[in-house]
């Protein structure tokens, strides 16, 4: 899904992606600004897959574009930004949400329903669906990808940095957030 996803991303040529340059530069300018303060798209979940290389057993690796949040089935999926919806659309058999916010998109996968369409103005924190069942695990799984200019960047750069675990209490290759 994720491969998919970001190779629709990458190559799918989609005019209204492109915003007139005062309302692009405006937008990547509090964009900016924003890293590292974005709040998470859903309240509570667990990062199953962080951006970039992952292993899964000795054999398997895998690139991830983004990163892949466990989380209950149905929970509401909040747009992280104030933005336009350039996109909705099915990937992989996988409703896939698309938030433009000047050069930058914010990609939600996975997605159960939406509750905005395209060309809709978003603000930060609205709900914009919820996450989908997914078949093969439990609970659903989020597919969260940031571009810039078409380009993958780590989104956990530009989350708000979440409480670490208290010394002493187990560890797992999973983050919650």
């Amino acid at each position: 899904m994720r491969t998919l996803l970001l190779a629709f991303l990458l190559t799918t040529p989609i005019p209204h992606l492109v915003a007139g340059k005062a309302h692009k530069k405006a937008a990547k300018d509090a964009f900016t600004v924003a890293k590292g303060h974005l709040p998470w798209p859903v309240q509570k979940g667990t990062i199953l897959y962080h951006y970039g290389s992952n292993r899964i057993d000795d054999r398997v690796t895998f690139f991830s574009p983004g990163i892949t949040i466990s989380a209950e089935p149905g929970v509401a999926v909040c747009a992280v930004f104030d933005g336009e919806v350039s996109s909705v659309t099915i990937v992989d058999g996988k409703t896939v949400l698309i938030l433009r916010h000047g050069s930058y998109l914010t990609s939600y996968g996975n997605l159960a329903s939406v509750v905005v369409g395209k060309g809709d103005k978003v603000k930060k924190g609205t709900v914009i669906g919820q996450v989908a069942d997914e078949a093969d695990t439990d609970p659903g799984q989020l597919d969260f990808i940031l571009l810039k200019n078409q380009k993958g960047l780590n989104p956990e750069l530009w989350l708000t940095k979440k409480p670490r675990q208290k010394p002493g209490s187990k560890e797992t290759s999973s983050s919650q957030i």
